[in-house]
């Protein structure tokens, strides 16, 4: 999401902060977009420095993070089943990075194999609070770089609390009860 911004900084965090309403508050019921929002991302993130590792080609290289995008995108909806855990690996993936960007690769193995099993095995609740909490992030990060793009100066400070606030209400939306009608 990084790169996104850093490419195109105004586009980059309209999209982010767009993407990032969208999961935090209807990602249990967009399961499947989110999915393939997620599945597009990972792909488009981590396909040029794949590709560069295999080729010097520059045409390679520039279009590899669409097509692994892409194709990650049509794996991730194609194998529901295998995706509701991978789903909760590629969140717990970006949520452990984000909060330990430090840490070894080990821990965020074992976060996002953690995030995978429990999305297994408890879906709705999981699935609510994981797709708030890394919609939260984008929103933040999008709101804090459209800020930055208008030269308004915000600190970690801005950033955690548009964060919080984000998630805190994506997930209250998602796991609110809805009152049967004519009760």
């Amino acid at each position: 999401m990084d790169q996104l911004i850093l490419l195109h900084p105004v586009l980059g965090s309209v999209v982010v902060l767009l993407v990032g309403l969208l999961i935090c508050f209807h990602g249990r019921r967009l399961f499947v977009l989110v999915l393939a929002v997620a599945g597009f991302l990972l792909g488009y993130i981590y396909g040029g420095p794949l590709a560069a590792e295999i080729t010097e080609n520059p045409h390679v290289i520039r279009w590899a993070p669409v097509g692994l995008g892409l194709l990650l995108a049509v794996l991730s909806g194609a194998f529901l089943r295998l995706s509701l855990f991978l789903a909760g690996l590629v969140l717990g993936w970006f949520l452990s990075i984000s909060f330990a960007p430090e840490a070894h690769f080990l821990v965020w193995l074992v976060c996002a194999l953690l995030a995978g099993s429990m999305l297994a095995v408890f879906k709705n609740l999981v699935l609510s609070l994981l797709t708030a909490i890394a919609g939260g992030r984008m929103i933040a990060l999008g709101a804090v770089s459209l800020l930055a793009c208008m030269s308004v100066g915000t600190g970690s400070t801005v950033y955690t609390l548009i964060f919080a606030a984000s998630a805190l209400a994506g997930a209250a939306y998602q796991l609110r009860r809805k009152g049967k009608k004519g009760s």
